[in-house]
């Protein structure tokens, strides 16, 4: 499923947390280690591993002797009673990444562990009810070894032919890693076309881990993770070759401040650009390419920005671009209060900086039991709402976590209980979510891991009724002491399928050049079959001044959508906001025209508001605001001059 974003991704490259042997909950490793580890699999083959999946559905009809069905609540027509279990070879597997295809089947990636104590690729694909897909591999499950020692997969994408990509890393001889890449046909075989047999490495330094694969329109490969100490990028063509347009050779690498950076997620935008989002020494780092490679000069500090929470260790996990262009980035915040680390989200503007209409100064952290809370997946909803997916410490085990968010950032309280939901495997369980997708019908699948150990403290026997599994197996799926894939689906709000429009476009030319703009998005529930139309088209020559843009989204025996934007093309003539700033209630403006000075009278229009008080002093423009902004309320800023022309809308926040 291609959605112009890599899947969210694990983070780092240790594989173990501190597990003992004694009864009662596991505990999580310090966060230097932990936030390390995220999805890649951390827990050693003593515990039984589940893949999980959690799905948002859309509230079930009222049926007799059935409550309605809340948000949040497992579905109990998914596998039994919500939950799915697979196995691979009966040692420590686990899945990464997950997404839906173009039958809505649900494909997962990660890792499994094989007799010889190796792990390989291993992908597992199921039907729509959470049963596995028999046509697909053996049995539903695929596993791909690269060269006989560690290789996991940490992302997967579909391609529009059914074809289906896993990126993530590969071990050889002399320890070190590369990024790893496989190709498989639709049945799960692997496709001979791609790379060698199926299969491509690529060599950035000795500690190359690929946390995020995505696709272009044009059916190029971008990759995104680390080279042991900084971001780092591949792009491949559609054979696997590398892309010798893409940085150097194929291959860019980006240093923020010198201490250890690491790419977790990355989306890739309408116009060819790219965003990468992790951490960059303690904070979340994000930075913007072009597409040949080279960073975005005109987002945040020369293409990169770094945001802190609390002064302690924070990690971006996941990203997605919003249709408004704005940039959700979600994780984990070390909260500063006795090292227990919260769900984290911060959204941009376009330019890289803080979007201060959201949360508090663009930031928002949520805690679920005071303990460690890790954000590992973002999806983004109808109405601009979004879901953090992760897990929960709750103090007796470690669980999925769900948590929904409106638009401002604050919890949306339809979902779940206070816009958090946590579920657990069984009692005690560790269950970790790692990776979302969404379904057409609006169902949202969380995929991960869960753990199990047997012990008198918790009463689970020893077996409970499952074969000794074997590798090659078809059917090993339940057991203590040993790992498995599961799946859960939940119930959740169905999202009607919407059509968003990007916010308004506004460029002072000469005229000479054609306007583009990004495509409206289609988002929410079952928006298959759709066709999208906007006139005026991108890529055509705007008169000057303002034009409605009018998108239409059509499609057979389909509801028509329907969304509108402006865009506004000035003359090389119209004034320019140089500086915006305000001293106490007085806001002022310095205007700079090219070639020209600025005439009288000019005057200063907040949201579509003419100020004809405006006091101009040469290219100085300064109005009294006094009781037309609350504290904090955000405006737009414009100038209108003598001859009628305006300059383009400059965004304030009035201070609280």
């Amino acid at each position: 499923m291609f959605k112009h974003t890599f899947k969210s991704k694990a983070v780092g490259f240790h594989h173990g947390v501190d597990c003992p042997a004694s009864a009662g909950p596991i505990r999580l490793a310090p966060l230097k280690h932990w936030r390390l580890l995220g999805r890649r699999g951390l827990m050693p083959v003593t515990l039984a591993a589940l893949l999980a999946l959690m799905l948002l559905t859309p509230a079930l009809p009222l049926l007799p002797n059935r409550a309605q069905a809340a948000d949040g609540d497992l579905d109990p027509t998914f596998g039994t009673g919500g939950k799915v279990v697979t196995d691979f070879f009966g040692g420590n597997d686990q899945a990464i990444d997950v997404v839906i295809d173009a039958n809505d089947k649900i494909v997962t990636a990660g890792f499994a562990t094989t007799a010889s104590a190796a792990t390989d690729f291993a992908l597992a694909r199921y039907n729509p009810d959470g049963s596995r897909d028999s046509t697909f591999g053996k049995g539903g499950k695929v596993t791909t070894d690269f060269a006989g020692r560690a290789d996991r997969a940490f992302s997967v994408v579909t391609q529009s032919d059914g074809r289906i990509i896993a990126a993530g890393f590969t071990t050889n001889s002399d320890n070190t890693t590369d990024f790893a890449l496989a190709r498989y046909n639709p049945d799960g075989s692997l496709d001979l076309t791609f790379g060698a047999g199926g299969k491509v490495m690529t060599d950035f330094g000795p500690n190359d881990i690929a946390e995020s694969a995505g696709l272009q329109p044009d059916g190029k490969i971008v990759t995104a993770g680390t080279d042991g100490k900084d971001f780092a990028l591949a792009r491949h063509n559609a054979d696997g070759s590398l892309d010798g347009a893409f940085g150097t050779g194929g291959k860019v690498t980006t240093d923020f401040s010198g201490q250890n950076d690491f790419a977790a997620d990355s989306i890739i935008l309408s116009d060819g650009k790219l965003v990468a989002a992790g951490q960059a020494g303690t904070d979340f780092g994000v930075a913007r390419y072009n597409s040949n490679g080279s960073l975005d000069p005109t987002f945040g500090a020369s293409g990169k920005v770094m945001t802190d929470f609390a002064g302690r260790q924070d990690f971006a996990n996941a990203t997605m671009l919003q249709p408004d262009g704005k940039l959700l980035v979600a994780g984990n915040a070390d909260n500063g209060v006795g090292r227990f680390i919260d769900f984290a989200a911060a959204r941009y503007n376009p330019d890289g900086t803080l979007d201060t209409a959201f949360g508090t100064g663009g930031r928002v952290t949520t805690d679920f039991s005071g303990l460690v809370d890790q954000g590992f997946a973002l999806l983004l909803q109808p109405k601009g709402k979004f879901i953090i997916c992760g897990l929960a410490d709750n103090r007796a085990s470690l669980d999925f976590a769900l948590a929904r968010y409106n638009s401002d950032g604050s919890l949306d309280t339809a979902f779940g209980t206070g816009g958090r939901v946590t579920v657990d495997f069984v009692s005690g369980s560790t269950d970790l979510a790692f990776a979302a997708a969404q379904k057409s019908d609006g169902k949202i699948v969380a995929a991960g891991v869960t753990f199990r150990r047997a012990s008198a403290a918790q009463a689970v026997p020893q077996g409970d009724g499952c074969p000794e599994c074997k590798e090659g197996e078809e059917d090993c799926s339940c057991g203590d002491n040993r790992d498995n894939n599961a799946v859960i689906q939940v119930e959740g709000e169905k999202p009607a399928c919407e059509l968003a429009c990007p916010a308004d476009v506004c460029e002072i030319d000469d005229f000479s050049r054609p306007v583009s703009y990004s495509s409206p998005l289609l988002i929410g529930g079952a928006c298959s079959g759709y066709t999208i139309t906007c006139l005026p088209p991108s890529g055509e020559f705007f008169r000057p001044g303002q034009t409605e843009v009018k998108c239409e989204a059509t499609g057979p025996d389909l509801p028509t959508l329907k969304c509108s934007f402006k865009v506004l093309v000035n003359s090389p003539n119209s004034p320019k906001i140089k500086k915006l700033k305000l001293k106490g209630n007085q806001l002022e403006l310095k205007i700079i025209i090219k070639g020209q000075k600025l005439c009288e009278p000019s005057f200063i229009e907040l949201d579509g508001q003419l100020l004809t008080e405006t006091q101009q002093t040469g290219t100085r423009l300064i109005v009294d605001v006094t009781g037309r902004i609350r504290p904090g309320q955000t405006v737009k800023v414009r100038v209108f001059n003598c001859i009628g022309l305006y300059s383009c809308p400059e965004k304030l926040t009035m201070p609280e």
